[in-house]
């Protein structure tokens, strides 16, 4: 499923740099070369280095968007279905 995510502190894609630097739950990720985010089998949503580190983030801290796919003339939604990231997804 591709997806983005909002920082719900600021409304924008999150600054990832500064969330590991700044944001306890992170401070084990490499502020300097930060992968991205993640989405479990089980729902869960993880925020990745590129060293092969990760961290749960916090329930209620993001908001995971589905992008947008263009079909032929029409616009739709990636499905969402069962999807548990934490109470990231409103």
């Amino acid at each position: 499923m591709a997806f983005t995510v909002i920082d719900k502190k600021t409304g924008h894609y999150p600054d990832l740099e500064k969330i590991a630097l700044k944001e306890e739950w992170a401070k084990g990720l490499c502020y300097c070369d930060m992968d991205g985010f993640a989405i479990l089998e089980d729902g869960n949503l993880i925020l990745m280095d590129e060293c092969g580190k990760y961290a749960y983030c916090p329930a209620d801290r993001f908001e995971v968007m589905p992008l947008v796919e263009v079909e032929s003339n029409s616009v739709r939604l990636h499905p969402l279905n069962n999807l548990r990231t934490n109470g990231a997804v409103s």
